[in-house]
């Protein structure tokens, strides 16, 4: 006698990361209208506009592509402030 075996098929669920929704909460950055305009992010053709002080629930790919665009503006600041203090002392030394 014969066992009939069946394939036993587990599907496997993989969670893109980015995907995950966490809270977050856009901070209000000055007192005037600009501060409080909506901050439109977009990742991968998928887009959200959000309203600073505002807590929501949000895909952790747009909270990674705020926190980069973020990072660059302030490496170029600095870079500004670099090239500024360069510019300051050379034109001291002419």
């Amino acid at each position: 006698m014969s066992k009939k075996t069946e394939d036993i098929q587990e599907e496997v669920v993989t969670t893109d990361p980015g995907e995950e929704t966490v809270d977050f909460v856009l901070p209000v950055v000055g007192m005037d209208a600009q501060a409080l305009r909506p901050l439109f992010v977009c990742v991968n053709g998928e887009s959200v506009a959000l309203r600073p002080g505002e807590p929501v629930k949000l895909k952790r790919k747009f909270i990674e592509a705020i926190k980069n665009a973020n990072d660059q503006r302030m490496a170029a600041i600095r870079y500004m402030l670099e090239q500024q203090e360069l510019g300051r002392k050379a034109l001291e030394n002419l």
